[in-house]
């Protein structure tokens, strides 16, 4: 379905701009109408506004509004959110826009996110977005690093989230079970697939100077490929496609 963008002369009491709500049905909502008044702002408050009118389409509502239905693991008040309905100079998607994007339109039917979170050199990982929470034991949201599957299916193997170390801030995924405690984080395939991309692990020293043993390796994964040194691939992960699922309107976050 085409989105149509049009315009109107408006005055300074109307809004920025508007939108076409998404369908009871799962469809996008039709169009966004930009009214010219506010022509002159920054090209930056230009942009968040636009994608917040397209979070319309998409069926999410204001972030301070008790409309629609909760997105699992976000909270009933996002400041930080695009869909907060005071335009202001576009700084990417909160935490939370992620996790309620990623719920309700995963890549492939079966797939689940992987989020990292990180503490100065520690990562942590979870596919549960309620697991761990921003500023929980000092961690920070550092985006998704992939998409797993979240059932095995035939030529899939685990992905075992592993305590890195003895600190139980840092963390590291491995395929190979070490210990009892491991958990399995989804699955993905140890060779590459049609439909597939490399997961990447990035090694990251830290030098430890008067302690035993001197230095550490933190480990970011991430599908985005570059020229580091300390890189190996961990399996393949879910391409991004369109899921099939229709999710149900209207939503918050």
């Amino acid at each position: 379905m085409t989105i149509v963008i049009d315009s109107w002369e408006g005055n300074s009491t109307q809004g920025i701009a508007n939108a076409y709500m998404a369908s009871s049905t799962g469809q996008p909502g039709k169009a966004i109408f930009i009214n010219t008044y506010f022509n002159n702002l920054s090209a930056s408050k230009k942009i968040n506004a636009m994608v917040h009118e397209l979070g319309h389409n998409f069926g999410l509502t204001h972030t301070n509004e008790l409309k629609g239905t909760l997105i699992s693991c976000t909270p009933l008040v996002d400041y930080d959110s695009v869909m907060f309905p005071i335009t202001h100079e576009w700084t990417g998607f909160s935490v939370y826009d992620n996790i309620a994007i990623s719920t309700l339109y995963p890549v492939a039917v079966g797939a689940k996110k992987l989020y990292r979170y990180k503490i100065n050199k520690y990562y942590f990982y979870a596919t549960n977005a309620c697991e761990i929470t921003p500023g929980k034991d000092g961690y920070i949201f550092d985006g998704d690093a992939g998409y797993l599957y979240s059932t095995q299916i035939a030529g899939t193997v685990p992905l075992y989230r592993i305590l890195n170390g003895t600190s139980i801030k840092d963390h590291r995924l491995n395929k190979v079970q070490n210990s009892s405690s491991d958990v399995i984080l989804g699955y993905l395939f140890p060779t590459q697939q049609p439909g597939t991309t490399a997961l990447y692990s990035y090694g990251i020293y830290e030098s430890k100077l008067g302690q035993t043993p001197s230095y550490m390796y933190h480990y970011k994964y991430t599908t985005i490929n570059s020229d580091a040194v300390l890189k190996v691939i961990v399996g393949y992960v879910s391409n991004k496609t369109i899921t099939k699922e229709t999710p149900k309107y209207p939503i918050v976050i």
